[in-house]
């Protein structure tokens, strides 16, 4: 996946064959697979595989406005 800063938000555009999941603090994880999803507060990303819970492993992000 590719991470952008914009100028108005953070986008996770995904182009692989696995997918990314993003999973934000408090929320339900969400694949991504040959889309885009735009990234806000705070969260979990996991590339190629879910997360099945656990937080080790996985990319720690937050957006800062």
């Amino acid at each position: 996946c590719r991470i952008e800063r914009l100028a108005d938000r953070i986008l996770l555009a995904d182009t692989s064959s696995n997918g990314s999941f993003v999973t934000p603090d408090g929320g339900k994880e969400r694949r991504v697979l040959n889309a885009s999803i735009v990234l806000t507060g705070k969260g979990l990303i996991f590339f190629g595989r879910e997360s099945r819970g656990e937080r080790r492993g996985g990319a720690r992000y937050e957006v800062c406005t």
